[in-house]
């Protein structure tokens, strides 16, 4: 590992590392902390989430026989026979979908198109030895469970999150914890329609890294289609044009079949 204070370092913090018995190693990475001490037939892992939800830091620190800051933090202990000296961390999206409400909510009006940048949190996966095996999935930023659909009996179960809802992407900053996703939104229909809320389906986007290190998810394409509000979803191919020399990093936790994103009106917008 090597010492990193900005996104655009060369070394990723999601490169495999090498601790050797008895040091410790620890990645700051936004407002999310991990530590990780090797000891004899034993991990000690432990992690924090700052106050901070808009934190650009990252520090990647070299490994020392220094000990955990493990006060306020959660401690996970790991025994293994395994005798290698690695651990990979590697940056997913979330395992749920997310349910992105606007700040300030808006109507988007009969036959406009528009884009949208919305970011979300990354969850990094844990893994240890060689091969490589999982011992702990994180999110980088908590986030609350909230039921998303018509009913308490239609719907499904996913992370809320408040977005600013940028229709220009400058105005959008780029964290080292979070992936940057672009909607294309259409208004097909003879009627306004107001947004204020929209699910991102995060467990079927591939995740893609970009030359500077920043993170995007695959593009979401929302056809507001039917009388009613109704709409059709449409995963792009890649990442917007912005995320330039992107290459994929982490492929879709699921994969959506051919009528799965055809959404009621209030599986969509509210």
């Amino acid at each position: 590992m090597s010492e990193s204070s900005s996104p655009q370092s060369p070394q990723p913090w999601w490169d495999p590392s090498e601790l050797p018995l008895g040091h410790s190693g620890s990645w700051r990475i936004g407002p999310f902390q991990l530590q990780a001490q090797h000891l004899p037939n034993e991990w000690l892992i432990c992690y924090r989430h700052f106050d901070e939800t808009v934190d650009d830091s990252l520090e990647i620190t070299e490994p020392s026989e220094a000990l955990l800051e493990a006060e306020d933090a959660d401690l996970l202990r790991v025994v293994t026979e395994d005798p290698s000296n690695t651990i990979d961390l590697s940056p997913r999206l979330a395992d749920r979908p997310i349910v992105a409400r606007p700040e300030t909510p808006f109507l988007i009006m009969s036959g406009a198109v528009i884009t949208l940048y919305v970011s979300s949190p990354l969850w990094m996966d844990i893994q240890l030895g060689s091969p490589p095996r999982q011992v702990l999935e994180v999110a980088t930023w908590p986030m609350s469970d909230t039921w998303f659909g018509p009913s308490t009996t239609r719907g499904e179960l996913c992370y809320a999150i408040k977005t600013n809802a940028r229709l220009n992407l400058e105005n959008l900053p780029l964290l080292p914890n979070r992936a940057v996703t672009q909607l294309r939104i259409e208004n097909r229909t003879s009627d306004n329609v107001w947004l204020e809320r929209l699910t991102l389906p995060a467990p079927n986007l591939s995740l893609y890294v970009d030359d500077h290190q920043n993170f995007w998810s695959q593009s979401v394409v929302i056809r507001v289609v039917g009388g009613g509000g109704s709409a059709e979803v449409d995963l792009g191919k890649g990442p917007p044009p912005a995320a330039v020399g992107a290459r994929i990093i982490s492929e879709p936790r699921a994969r959506a079949h051919r009528n799965i994103f055809l959404r009621a009106r209030h599986a969509l917008f509210i």
